[in-house]
């Protein structure tokens, strides 16, 4: 009589494991939908120009330059040929404590359709910065990397506003 009660209670307990897992496999899935179901899809479709980066940006960019380690945050208004002169470039470093330019260049030099291409920022007299970008599928940001010059070396984000 012990062990039918005994195998009657693994059989009670193994349910009670299995509506368990049951409950939390369907707490996951509807966790899913709903992440899926707000984030929003992209509706950018054909080739990326340089007209469509046309606006306002604001760039991030750390690394290690003629001033040491440094931190930089610039604006710019592109024009739809993909090029500003009204660039403001505020840096802070290790070397040349925080300084602030006005009336830079940023141009975006070349730009395939898939929103890969190359960009070159000047900073001061004398001081360039050239990158590679990636443009995201929507439009609204880009990638920025110095895989050129080995004396410095550059990295950030971009945003369009």
């Amino acid at each position: 009589m012990k062990r039918r009660l005994g195998r009657f209670r693994s059989t009670a307990s193994n349910n009670e494991f299995s509506r368990s897992r049951a409950r939390s496999a369907l707490s996951i899935l509807l966790s899913l939908m709903l992440v899926f179901s707000v984030v929003p899809p992209s509706s950018a479709t054909g080739n990326i120009s340089k007209g469509d980066l046309a606006g306002n940006w604001a760039m991030t960019v750390i690394g290690q330059g003629g001033c040491g380690f440094e931190t930089i945050h610039v604006t710019f208004t592109l024009n739809a040929n993909g090029s500003a002169t009204n660039a403001v470039v505020k840096a802070h470093s290790v070397g040349c404590g925080d300084t602030t330019n006005t009336n830079q260049a940023f141009t975006i030099q070349s730009l395939g359709s898939n929103g890969s291409g190359v960009a070159a920022m000047s900073c001061m007299t004398g001081c360039g910065i050239g990158f590679q970008i990636q443009v995201s599928p929507d439009r609204s940001t880009f990638n920025a990397v110095d895989i050129t010059d080995p004396a410095n070396f550059w990295e950030g984000v971009a945003v369009h506003q």
